[in-house]
């Protein structure tokens, strides 16, 4: 059964997570990120799209890939250093990445300000 149609999207009342579930040690890097579920608040079920505020310091997530969902990630403002098997680089606002479902390419994203 399709899902019902929402319309526009009140970041500040869609779901938000704080922090990472993550076990010590390894939520560390992660436990101070905000996570807005707009796409939860949308009513959408075949993707997802969160807004993440990562503060100084903090990552977006251990390095990892995603088997069966692709991820896309677009800059909004500041700056992030995208990590993968190929090294690292910096994206600034408007740049974007993109993974596709099933490569092995353990990614994530640092806020190294």
């Amino acid at each position: 059964m399709p899902g019902e149609f929402k319309g526009k999207i009140d970041k500040d009342k869609a779901p938000t997570k704080h922090g990472t579930g993550y076990p010590p040690p390894f939520d560390a890097p992660c436990k101070h990120r905000q996570r807005w579920k707009l796409g939860d608040a949308a009513g959408l079920t075949q993707f997802g799209v969160n807004l993440m505020r990562l503060p100084p310091g903090q990552w977006s997530s251990q390095r990892h890939w995603h088997s069966r969902e692709d991820e896309f990630v677009w800059v909004l403002e500041g700056e992030v250093w995208l990590v993968t098997d190929a090294g690292e680089e910096k994206l600034v606002p408007g740049d974007c990445a993109g993974f596709p479902a099933g490569v092995p390419d353990g990614h994530h994203l640092q806020n190294r300000s």
